[in-house]
């Protein structure tokens, strides 16, 4: 069974195109990205399409340089029908067909991710156009009409660079169309960059109770040297620990050396809970991290070592470090064994992510164990089970 983890481009793509996938790889949208997807007739439907439940993210590229003739106006109209108006059509289009039909089919004609159902399915239009050389402004969005999110390829790397998780990158999504259905005009002296300067300079938000907003060309600049005033940098590149925990888990299960149920959905379950988190959980989730195997590289391992952590998220994560002499068959028994207990400590708290290792060693291997512990209803033989767990093997009985 093919994983729907790799995210490549073809031969075929256009500079842009690769380009465009190269950062969608970067901010992990390759764990729920298809490239080049068939819609109608096996006909091409966009060029990524991004499912994530309940989310789905249309976007279209197109690459049209902006001619110079010496009339402003009319190279501005005709680049813009080209490069925007054609790529809106596409994306318009690629939602009809998304509208009446249950899944992604994939570039080679294999059926893909089921759509979110229609009652909770929110949709994201996205249209990248490059060539308009940075001088070209985009037309303001019309609030009656289904909202799409034009970018030029400076304020699309600027943003993805910035908003590289998928939670982050929706929300703000989110929050820009609320804020320009309310009709709010938005008048740039800078680009689309500066208005993700505001968003992230005022925790996430943009203004709500205003008619008009002039955005600055410094907005952006400003947010940048606020973020290495505050060391938000510093915190930024802790919470990258738990970029390399992902990687390190999706290495090892390409390798073949990762334990975990038998089913490939699974594997990918996993991956897409972790990858969710967005940057500040991220961050917090690191500091638990560092500060354990800190603690357990500092002693020697003679049995297990575990550690919970509870993410702002709602999820639940176990990390069990074990020494080298004991089988993964009991490394396993004992993860499940300690989700078991934490979901009978966290009543609120109905998803666990169990993650198993051995203790480090210069010159040794290493293998990677994991499972999902979903239980939304918890039973009285449920607590019992986990009660005679705590008891019996001690698992986290001091918390």
């Amino acid at each position: 069974m093919e994983s729907e983890i790799p995210l490549q481009a073809y031969e075929e793509d256009t500079p842009s195109e690769k380009y465009v996938f190269t950062i969608c790889r970067k901010s992990f949208l390759s764990l729920w990205s298809y490239l080049k997807p068939r819609g109608k007739k096996g006909k091409e439907l966009c060029d990524i399409l991004v499912v994530c439940e309940p989310n789905i993210i249309i976007i279209s590229v197109k690459d049209c340089k902006m001619k110079n003739t010496g009339n402003f106006d009319i190279d501005w109209e005709r680049w813009h029908r080209s490069a925007v108006d054609e790529s809106m059509a596409q994306v318009f289009g690629a939602e009809r067909w998304i509208e009446e039909n249950p899944k992604v089919i994939r570039k080679n004609g294999e059926d893909g991710l089921d759509f979110p159902e229609i009652s909770t399915r929110k949709i994201q239009r996205i249209v990248i156009a490059f060539g308009g050389i940075g001088i070209a402004p985009f037309k303001y969005p019309d609030p009656t009409q289904k909202f799409v999110h034009v970018f030029d390829e400076k304020s699309f790397t600027n943003i993805m660079n910035e908003l590289d998780t998928i939670t982050d990158l929706i929300q703000y999504l989110e929050t820009k169309e609320i804020f320009y259905k309310k009709g709010t005009e938005t008048i740039f002296h800078g680009g689309e960059e500066d208005l993700l300067g505001t968003y992230l300079l005022n925790n996430k938000t943009l203004p709500e109770k205003v008619d008009a907003m002039v955005l600055t060309d410094d907005l952006w600049s400003g947010y940048v040297k606020e973020k290495k005033k505050n060391g938000f940098e510093i915190k930024i590149e802790q919470s990258r620990f738990w970029d390399g925990i992902i990687e390190e888990f999706a290495m090892f299960f390409l390798k073949g050396q990762l334990e975990i149920g038998n089913s490939l959905s699974e594997v990918e379950n996993v991956l897409r809970i972790m990858a969710k988190e967005d940057r500040y959980a991220r961050f917090i989730l690191s500091e638990g991290m560092i500060d354990f195997v800190e603690k357990v590289n500092q002693k020697k391992v003679r049995g297990s070592n575990a550690r919970v952590l509870l993410s702002p998220s709602g999820i639940g994560y176990i990390f069990l470090i074990c020494a080298r002499n004991i089988t993964r068959t009991a490394r396993r028994a004992e993860l499940l064994g300690r989700c078991y207990v934490m979901r009978d400590k966290k009543k609120e708290i109905t998803t666990f992510i169990g993650i198993a290792t051995e203790s480090f060693e210069p010159s040794g291997g290493g293998s990677m164990d994991a499972l999902l512990f979903m239980k939304p209803d918890w039973t009285d033989s449920d607590h019992n089970r986990a009660v005679e767990l705590r008891n019996e093997l001690g698992y986290f009985k001091n918390l």
